[in-house]
C-alpha cells in the first residue's frame, strides 16, 4: 500500500520537497556531515511516499457542494 503512493498525487510542492531533500542529502555526503544527511533522507522519504500529516490526512477536501441558504434577519432596536 505504501508503494502505491510513489507515483500518484504529485504536485509542485511535493516535487520541491523531494528535490530539496535530495540536494541536502547529496551535500551532506559531499561534506561528510552525516547528521544533516539524516534530515535530507527523512524529507526525501516523506516526499517520495507522500507521508506527513498522518498519512496525508491534512489534505483539503475539495469535494463539497455550495448550498445557498436563505437567511432572514430581524432588526433589533435597543432603547436609548
Amino acid at each position: 500500500m505504501l508503494f502505491k503512493n510513489i507515483l500518484k498525487d504529485w504536485n509542485f510542492i511535493r516535487g520541491l520537497r523531494f528535490v530539496l531533500g535530495l540536494i541536502v542529502l547529496v551535500q551532506s555526503i559531499m561534506y561528510k556531515n552525516y547528521l544533516l544527511g539524516l534530515f535530507g533522507l527523512y524529507f526525501s522519504i516523506m516526499a517520495l511516499f507522500n507521508l506527513g500529516c498522518n498519512g496525508a490526512s491534512c489534505n483539503v477536501n475539495n469535494n463539497y457542494s455550495k448550498k445557498e441558504e436563505d437567511f432572514t434577519y430581524e432588526e433589533v432596536h435597543t432603547p436609548k
